[in-house]
């Protein structure tokens, strides 16, 4: 089924409100309902979705996510317990994408505050705050492992089609791994640019020119980057010596 394109109105945070309120209805014991997403923000696009975030103790089927689209806006609900918020607020920061606590932060109230709504912002903040895990010993070996890899990959690439498709998993592992070693936010997509810009703008910018670049200069400027901005500060290429045990 082709998506249905939003309609963004003259005031789309008002009438991004006024839907998500409907869908609020719907769960009338609901302990905090947020509105987010880029339309909150004030960066929303014709393509923009409302995310709404609903906790909950008396949905059974809790927690999950579903997708809708009511008078044009597509919608992602995150249904939530008041513990599953939590195992997830661990997840964001395990997998060090802060997609659910910068919902949880940036969104606009809909229910009335109350002690819970309080709470769920302040934890949220909190780790948000502390920021995501340092890479273990064992995750710095690991990660330069499969840089060496993919950058051997790169090196050797002969076939044109294969090339991008090896440059962009290099692109975004490399990017992942940096900002996991300055404990920096990560995220997918667009966020992971993102994610780097608010981090270290000085190092997006250097990044930024070699982006504009096309084929094998692209290549071989990404190569360089990764070798000397990525790698070097985490002990440079390591394929020699490198052990991994199964997992149990």
């Amino acid at each position: 089924m082709q998506r249905q394109m939003p309609n963004i109105h003259p005031e789309p945070l008002h009438s991004a409100e006024a839907t998500a309120r409907q869908i609020a209805q719907r769960y009338p014991d609901a302990e905090a309902i947020f509105l987010a997403g880029s339309i909150v923000r004030g960066d929303g696009t014709p393509t923009s979705d409302l995310d709404i975030v609903i906790i909950t103790t008396m949905d059974p089927a809790a927690p999950y996510r579903q997708s809708l689209i009511l008078k044009g806006w597509p919608i992602e609900l995150f249904v939530h317990t008041p513990d599953s918020l939590q195992l997830f607020f661990e997840k964001d920061m395990a997998t060090r994408t802060p997609s659910l606590l910068n919902m949880c932060i940036e969104g606009h109230l809909l229910t009335p505050a109350n002690a819970q709504s309080k709470q769920i912002q302040t934890k949220a903040h909190t780790l948000m705050e502390k920021g995501p895990p340092a890479l273990s010993v064992a995750e710095i070996a690991a990660r330069r492992y499969a840089l060496t890899d993919l950058l051997n990959d790169l090196e050797g690439c002969s076939d044109p089609i294969e090339y991008p498709f090896i440059c962009q998993q290099l692109l975004s592992y490399a990017l992942e791994t940096s900002l996991a070693h300055q404990q920096a936010w990560s995220g997918k997509g667009k966020w992971l640019w993102r994610a780097l810009k608010r981090a270290n703008p000085e190092q997006a910018n250097r990044l930024e020119a070699i982006l504009c670049l096309q084929g094998k200069a692209y290549g071989t400027a990404l190569k360089h980057w990764v070798e000397n901005e990525v790698l070097a500060p985490l002990g440079g290429p390591l394929f020699d010596g490198y052990y991994q045990g199964a997992s149990q």
